[in-house]
């Protein structure tokens, strides 16, 4: 899980709660709000660009698709009406094993209506200082407990395919590291960064790459200068 940099709020979402707040109130605590929302296709466009094409809690790739994809609200409707067409609320998530049993499920589908305390899109918290990876099985952690409770149990992000395809990302960025011998300078593993931070031309970040940012940091905690 990475911070997520929003952008505008789609056009067609900011009119339509402007509508809702006028017709409901501010608390927008109204049945179906956001079910009634007829602009999806445009909003889920709109997150999957801005996410690069990954899981916002995962970093698995998702698409631009109504069928392999959920718009997900971190702060429950439930418990926060008056978040349900707030922008910065919303995340495009993997469908996290729909349909199988709940302790293969993950992601969105797993959390449920249950609201995050972290909100990637909450930039106030930087969670590439907060979240920690082992480098022996791809484990994905936080000292905060607060933190570390929701990315195990509630989002379950320690599944066993979720930690084997982070630990192939590491192993991957091990290995391009000891294509040289020696430790790599500042400038090299900045350029191995850039790399992973960056997207392709079809605006995807790499899946995990996070995962990867985040083993290369530790390299460049000992690059020589």
């Amino acid at each position: 899980m990475v911070n997520i940099q929003k952008n505008t709020s789609p056009q067609s979402l900011s009119q339509y709660k402007r509508e809702s707040i006028s017709q409901y109130g501010e608390s927008l605590n109204a049945g179906n709000i956001f079910d009634d929302f007829r602009y999806k296709p445009e909003l889920r466009t709109a997150l999957a660009i801005e996410q690069g094409y990954v899981c916002a809690y995962c970093m698995s790739r998702i698409e631009d698709d109504q069928l392999e994809t959920k718009i997900e609200h971190c702060h429950s409707q439930s418990e926060y009406p008056s978040e349900k067409l707030d922008y910065n609320n919303l995340l495009l998530c993997c469908p996290g094993n729909s349909g199988k049993r709940a302790r293969d499920q993950y992601c969105d589908t797993k959390k449920d209506a249950i609201s995050l305390s972290y909100n990637p899109a909450d930039q106030s918290k930087d969670l590439k200082i907060l979240i920690r990876y082992q480098s022996s099985d791809g484990t994905i952690y936080s000292e905060h407990s607060g933190l570390n409770t929701e990315l195990n149990d509630v989002l379950n992000l320690n599944h066993v395919r979720l930690m084997s395809n982070r630990k192939k990302v590491i192993m991957a960025v091990d290995e391009a590291l000891r294509k040289k011998p020696g430790l790599r300078s500042l400038g090299e593993l900045a350029r191995l960064m850039n790399k992973w931070k960056g997207k392709n031309q079809e605006g995807q970040y790499q899946e995990y790459y996070g995962v990867a940012l985040y083993r290369l940091s530790k390299h460049q905690s000992y690059g020589n200068r």
